[in-house]
């Protein structure tokens, strides 16, 4: 079994590190994407903390993700690709 991927980054003024079985490109962008979430944040509210800003950006990547499945599953049903059996 390979070991896993050690990715080592910095987000909101902390230092963190990913363990995982993918590469560390797709862990730079998954970070990235945390990153653009919890700037534009605090750019709209600097005084929030790091864990209300982490939670919210939490919150819209998930509301993201459920419109994305669930364009995917119209878009498969359309498709006849048993959209049932997808998530």
């Amino acid at each position: 079994m390979a070991a896993p991927t050690v990715y080592h980054f910095r987000l909101d003024g902390v230092d963190y590190t990913l363990r995982g079985n993918m590469s560390c490109d797709k862990m730079a962008e998954i970070v990235r994407v945390v990153e653009e979430k919890i700037t534009a944040i605090r750019d709209e509210a600097p005084y929030y903390s790091q864990a209300r800003a982490a939670i919210l950006a939490a919150i819209q990547l998930s509301e993201e993700l459920i419109d994305v499945k669930a364009e995917y599953a119209a878009f498969a049903g359309e498709a006849d690709v048993g959209a049932d059996t997808l998530f």
